[in-house]
C-alpha cells in the first residue's frame, strides 16, 4: 500500500488536498484479485456514488454514496457484490457519479 494505510474491503481513504479536476484512475492492479484500489479526485465538495456494474449494465455494488469534501479519495473493491459473494472473473465498469459529471473505466479481475 502506497500510503501505508489499512483500509477494508467498503473503506475510503480521504486525502483533502487541492485538486482541480474531476477525474477517476485507472484501478490499481488491473486486472486484480483479490482487491483492488479505485482513486478519483473531486475539486469541489459535492455527492458522490462510486459503483461497480457487470458488463450487461447491472449494479454489482455500491462502494460509496454519500457527500464527500474536496481532493483524492480512493475506495477498495473486494471482488464481492452487494450482498458479499465473490463475483465471477470478468470484466467490470466502476462509474463515478456526482453534480460534476460522470465517468467511467474498466477492469478485470482474474481469481
Amino acid at each position: 500500500e502506497i500510503f501505508g494505510e489499512l483500509e477494508s474491503a467498503t473503506n475510503v481513504a480521504d486525502h483533502s488536498i487541492l485538486v482541480a479536476d474531476y477525474r477517476l484512475e485507472q484501478n490499481y492492479p488491473n486486472p486484480f484479485n483479490p482487491s483492488t484500489r479505485i482513486q478519483f479526485s473531486i475539486p469541489k465538495s459535492t455527492h458522490v456514488t462510486l459503483s461497480i456494474y457487470n458488463t450487461l449494465g447491472q449494479r454489482v455494488k455500491t462502494l460509496i454514496d454519500q457527500p464527500m469534501n474536496a481532493g483524492v479519495h480512493r475506495a477498495i473493491w473486494d471482488g464481492t457484490d452487494q450482498d458479499g459473494s465473490a463475483v465471477a472473473n470478468a470484466v467490470y465498469f466502476y462509474r463515478l457519479q456526482s453534480d460534476l459529471g460522470v465517468k467511467t473505466m474498466k477492469m478485470m479481475l482474474l481469481r
